[in-house]
C-alpha cells in the first residue's frame, strides 16, 4: 500500500517544484524524471531526482525533515 503526505507536506514539496527551473509550470511536469508533480509530491517515498526534497517516510518526524528540506534548499 502506498503511503501518502499530509496536505501542507504535498503543499510545500510543490512550492519547491514551482520554483526549480525543470518544472514545466503548463502541464505540470518534472523536465528531469518526467512525472507530474501533483500526484508524485503526495506519496511518502517520493523524492525529487535533484534533492531539492526528500521522502517522507511515515514515523519520521516530519517537522524535522521540512526543516531540513529547507536548510538544503538554502545551501544550494
Amino acid at each position: 500500500m502506498l503511503k501518502t503526505v499530509s496536505e501542507e507536506v504535498k503543499l510545500f514539496r510543490l512550492s519547491i517544484c514551482n520554483n526549480c527551473n525543470n518544472f514545466n509550470q503548463t502541464i505540470k511536469t518534472c523536465k528531469e524524471c518526467g512525472c507530474y508533480m501533483p500526484a508524485k509530491a503526495m506519496f511518502a517515498s517520493s523524492v525529487c531526482p535533484e534533492s531539492k526534497w526528500q521522502n517522507a517516510e511515515p514515523g519520521q518526524n516530519l517537522i524535522n525533515k521540512i526543516e531540513e528540506m529547507i536548510l538544503n534548499s538554502w545551501n544550494k
